[in-house]
């Protein structure tokens, strides 16, 4: 009879020891999810831009675009990253006959701003859009 008994109390205590587990689990997974911002802009003439960002375990990384309308203009794309502590880093493409696109690794960043152009020539920038986080 003891045997039996003896049994019993492994099986609740496996039990528990299981249920806490995956309580434990469900907790570590949701505070590691990912969180991700997204903003886009209609340009003219078919133009699109877009600043999108992921966020994950304090870090972020970025991902922004300009694309053209029409493929014989010509495109601008500069990306502002504010780090944690305070200090800033500017990507700004060339301005050429082509869509831009940049993107970051995940880092120790604290917002991302961007400034998305489209031109006919290089001195008649038509289309100016700005896109941020906040």
């Amino acid at each position: 009879m003891k045997k039996k008994e003896n049994n019993v109390l492994i099986v609740k205590k496996s039990k528990r020891t299981m249920i806490k587990a995956a309580a434990l689990s469900v907790l570590l997974v949701s505070a590691m999810t990912t969180v991700a911002f997204a903003d886009s802009q209609v340009m003219d003439k078919g133009g699109y831009a877009y600043l999108n960002s992921s966020y994950s375990n304090g870090m972020r990384n970025v991902s922004a675009g300009t694309i053209r309308g029409i493929s014989s203009h010509l495109a601008f794309l500069e990306v502002t990253t504010t780090y944690q502590n305070g200090e800033q880093y500017t990507y700004s493409s060339s301005i050429t006959c082509s869509d831009k696109t940049y993107s970051s690794d995940y880092e120790w960043s604290e917002d991302y701003t961007s400034v998305h152009k489209l031109y006919t020539s290089v001195n008649n920038c038509y289309s100016t859009r700005h896109l941020a986080e906040n």
